[in-house]
């Protein structure tokens, strides 16, 4: 991402000799402006409104299945959702699973957390029902391949 203050030192500094510290983030500006644009026509309170309940979707539906998101629901991101593999399952065999049953793909943890969770976004296009639900619904189709003993339909509990 582009550090605003770095670009008005090099244009203050530098502008008649070379007025970019390197090559600009076109294709960040593009997103900016579009992301923005999306928001402003939605309008700002619709686009957490709908944020806020994909989020909760997600979460209860997770919770739902017996796993535990990293986050407390005071402090977790609408925009993400870290969910805790607690050794049901494993995060580089569920995304593989995903990625190949679905199309999706699903980050795994970060640092310390990559071999022990998963981070699924849902942000922007993909904070709606139509890109969640599926899934969640692979979520316990693969945790109920691994053997364990989730209700069927327990991913929608978050579903009203």
């Amino acid at each position: 991402m582009a550090d605003l203050q770095n670009l008005r030192h090099f244009a203050e500094t530098q502008a008649d000799v070379h007025p970019h510290p390197g090559t600009m983030p076109v294709n960040n500006f593009v997103a900016l402006t579009r992301s923005t644009d999306s928001i402003l026509e939605e309008g700002l309170e619709a686009t957490w409104t709908r944020h806020r309940k994909v989020a909760r979707v997600v979460r209860e539906g997770v919770r739902a299945m017996g796993l535990s998101v990293m986050a407390e629901e005071r402090a977790a991101c609408v925009n993400m959702t870290v969910i805790l593999s607690e050794d049901r399952f494993k995060p580089v065999a569920f995304s593989d699973f995903m990625k190949a049953e679905y199309g999706m793909h699903v980050g795994l943890g970060l640092g310390d957390y990559v071999n022990r969770s998963i981070r699924v976004g849902h942000m922007a296009h993909n904070a709606n029902l139509e890109a969640v639900t599926p899934f969640l619904v692979g979520l316990e189709q693969y945790l109920r391949r691994k053997g364990f003993d989730v209700a069927r339909g327990a991913c929608l509990a978050g579903l009203d």
